[in-house]
């Protein structure tokens, strides 16, 4: 039986000649060279936590933060397996993985206690998975470590809206242990190449504030955007060891802007059809605001879950706005095709409508 609080997303290893669990819950798998008989397997599952920690950490060994996921090993017999540890599965982070051996397996034999290091990383696959190879498995519990700035940056959401003919970036993060500041890349639909227009260098705000409660909000405007130009935004991490990670783009079409008045302000608060929908990869959502109001925009499965919040408590002024959701949820990972509900609510002003996502 394994112990309380460590009994979801249970996977078996059992007669195989190479074996994964599933990679999407719990973010480690275990690969065996040459079968195994009926009295050597191993069962695991994990805590069901994410993003990272720094608890219980060895001294002195250069692992400055760990995965607050943490699985239990029960294991029968003798299992020499390859393990591998998918860092952003596992903790959510939106990251590439830097060295192998930056990156350590801990274990401990209770659900307390500090963690010691058992084994280095022997390789990096698919960018952040780290493979600990030829590994005798043991009865306890297991993480993974490394330095600071090892698992970077999360990033909960990355918006874009138009406000007074210029283009406005919004971004929330929920961590930012090891951020050194952001750097905004921007490309048009005309001109393939990247173009630095912003960074923490040269733009105060774009400094990582690392704060502590998480959920840090940031703003920039960019002021040197063409009407009726379609602008790709992307927006990348900086690390103490300088490593740039890039988090996320966005798509965003700047229309004609005219000078709002109140001649042509919007007669109505009003949710109108997302397009395309269905869509693929991304949706365009626009609303008018009548008046001032807070504004709230969120993204719900069939179930009523939320998977995306585009605005939660925004001050708006009256107006027309457009913003996009490109298919992912606010741990950053791509939705799979089904119905979601777009939910805007703007003071006392609720309107929901259905889009078709189509992978």
């Amino acid at each position: 039986d394994f112990p309380t609080g460590y009994t979801t997303d249970t996977e078996a290893l059992w007669q195989a000649n190479g074996t994964t669990n599933s990679e999407a819950s719990t973010g480690l798998w275990i690969s065996v060279g040459t079968a195994l008989t009926d009295a050597n397997f191993a069962v695991f599952g994990n805590n069901n936590t994410s993003g990272k920690s720094t608890d219980d950490l060895p001294s002195g060994v250069g692992v400055d933060e760990r995965t607050a996921r943490i699985w239990y090993v029960d294991k029968s017999g003798t299992v020499e397996a390859d393990v591998t540890i998918d860092i952003g599965d596992a903790t959510g982070y939106t990251k590439t993985a830097g060295a192998a051996s930056s990156y350590k397996l801990l274990y401990r034999a209770g659900t307390s206690g500090t963690f010691s290091v058992v084994a280095d990383g022997n390789s990096v696959a698919n960018t952040d998975q780290v493979i600990f190879n030829s590994y005798t498995l043991v009865d306890g519990y297991y993480t993974m470590g490394g330095p600071a700035g090892g698992l970077p940056v999360k990033l909960s959401s990355f918006t874009a809206f138009h406000e007074n003919g210029a283009i406005v970036l919004q971004w929330t993060t929920e961590s930012e242990a090891g951020g050194v500041g952001f750097i905004i890349d921007r490309r048009s639909a005309a001109i393939a190449d990247w173009q630095q227009i912003a960074s923490y260098v040269t733009d105060k705000n774009l400094v990582c504030l690392n704060n502590p409660l998480g959920n840090t909000k940031y703003t920039f405007t960019d002021n040197n955007a063409e009407a009726n130009t379609r602008y790709f935004y992307r927006l990348s991490d900086v690390d103490i060891y300088g490593n740039v990670t890039e988090l996320d783009v966005i798509e965003i079409f700047l229309t004609g802007v005219i000078e709002v008045s109140s001649i042509c302000l919007p007669e109505k608060t009003e949710l109108t059809a997302a397009y395309p929908n269905p869509f693929n990869p991304q949706t365009q959502i626009c609303y008018t605001l009548a008046e001032d109001a807070v504004v709230y925009l969120q993204v719900y499965n069939v179930l009523g879950q939320r998977v995306r919040q585009l605005l939660s408590g925004v001050n708006k002024s009256a107006g027309s706005y457009n913003i996009y959701w490109n298919g992912k949820n606010d741990a950053g990972e791509i939705m799979s095709s089904g119905t979601f509900i777009i939910v805007l609510k703007a003071g006392d002003y609720v309107r929901s409508e259905k889009v078709l996502l189509l992978r």
